[in-house]
């Protein structure tokens, strides 16, 4: 059990890696050149991650559901290859309708993949130390995405950005798919089952965690007081936009004056700050505790909002760093503060709730950022309404980690 432990952690470094590091990480890289490509508006463009948002917001829910009645590891599968492979289709389009289309079909699966897999699969394996571990998974979308808009911004300068999009997307499919193939299995229990099966699959009517649904049953709707639920939805929700922020750092360089390749530079950076915050988490997450996190990690995301008010090299940079910290967000701070307020049972029911608003909330905050730009002609007015709903993000976290009296 411990070795298949090991085999997990690695699977899901990989697969964070492949999926965040690699492709959502780097989303920021190619919207100006598939503007320029396509002739169109900044905003036309990030208005697909809007749509890539709605599209989660409808099926995220669904997707996890379905996830939970059938085969794990054939399903995790079947959904990665269709977000490769529509990700991979966008860099052949030749108008902007079959951008959306193919980022609505990207969105289908996103939130599973991107906030709910990993989550789950963590907080079923390794329990308590589930904090620790989400920092190590987490940290590799750091490592792969440093590297990753380093060899993006060069491929984009030398080749084209179609090369690079596409290239992104082989390149995710050989670092997360294998080991999803031969690793990927729900929980211990099923493990366990597969065990005394001979290593065939089941599903879950017949495994362990089936058992343990039924014996629930009858706390299947206790999700805590709806007013907890909506204000800590809201809370995340706000907690997304510095992320979306950071997807925009190479166009707002480049509205300063700044090069190409520094813009690319900057991404570069927040990836920094990324694997620095995800490091430090890995080490402390569990010892620190959900509130004492959060503090943290919004107090570093606001500094860093604010200095990017201040269009200079160092500042850029620096803010650069600390808006990477940004994506220890979903990684790590969400699924460790849902998991102070809702514990156990009530975790699996609720988190799909938040993985939804996880993905509807990236990719609606990098379309009003987009859209902001067209209309105000000027990043600081976004930077600045950033840092406010920031502030109002702690008070609600205050009010959400108020409702229960651990810790």
């Amino acid at each position: 059990m411990e070795k298949y432990r090991s085999r997990i952690l690695i699977m899901t470094c990989l697969f964070y890696g492949a999926v965040v590091g690699v492709i959502v990480n780097t989303n920021g890289q190619f919207y100006p050149s598939i503007a320029d490509s396509l002739g169109v508006p900044i905003g036309d463009v990030t208005m697909a991650s809007l749509i890539m948002g709605l599209a989660a917001l409808i099926c995220t829910p669904l997707v996890t559901g379905w996830y939970q009645k059938r085969d794990a590891r054939l399903f995790s599968l079947a959904a990665t290859m269709v977000f490769l492979l529509s990700h991979f289709l966008c860099g052949l389009v030749t108008k902007l309708w079959q951008f959306y289309v193919l980022s609505a079909v990207r969105g289908a699966v996103q939130g599973f993949l991107m906030f709910y897999l990993v989550s789950t699969l963590i907080k079923s394996w390794f329990g308590e130390q589930s904090g620790a571990k989400l920092g190590i998974a987490a940290l590799s979308s750091g490592i792969t995405g440093m590297a990753a808009n380093t060899l993006i911004g060069l491929a984009i300068d030398r080749w084209s950005w179609r090369v690079a999009l596409c290239g992104s997307a082989v390149a995710a499919f050989v670092l997360g798919i294998p080991l999803l193939a031969l690793y990927m299995v729900r929980s211990p229990k099923e493990w366990e089952e597969r065990q005394r099966r001979g290593g065939k699959e089941v599903s879950p009517e017949v495994d362990g965690a089936s058992a343990k649904k039924t014996e629930m049953s009858d706390r299947r709707g206790e999700t805590g007081h709806p007013g907890v639920l909506v204000c800590g939805l809201v809370m995340t929700l706000l907690w997304l936009i510095p992320f979306s922020l950071t997807q925009h750092l190479k166009i707002y360089a480049m509205g300063q004056g700044f090069s190409q390749m520094f813009g690319a530079n900057l991404m570069t950076l927040t990836m920094v700050g990324n694997l620095l915050s995800k490091l430090y988490l890995s080490i402390y997450a569990d010892r620190l505790g959900a509130r004492k996190m959060a503090v943290g990690v919004i107090g570093l995301l606001l500094a860093g909002d604010l200095l990017l008010l201040a269009p200079a090299t160092a500042t850029l940079s620096v803010g650069a760093i600390l808006l990477g910290i940004s994506t220890s967000v979903t990684a790590v701070l969400v699924p460790q503060v849902t998991a102070y307020v809702y514990t156990g049972d009530q975790f699996d029911r609720v988190f799909a709730w938040f993985s939804m608003v996880m993905s509807l909330g990236n990719a609606l905050w990098i379309s009003v950022d987009g859209i902001l730009y067209d209309r105000l002609g000027s990043y600081v007015p976004v930077f600045a309404g950033a840092a406010v709903l920031l502030a109002v993000s702690m008070v609600l976290f205050a009010i959400f980690a108020g409702s229960t009296r651990k810790e």
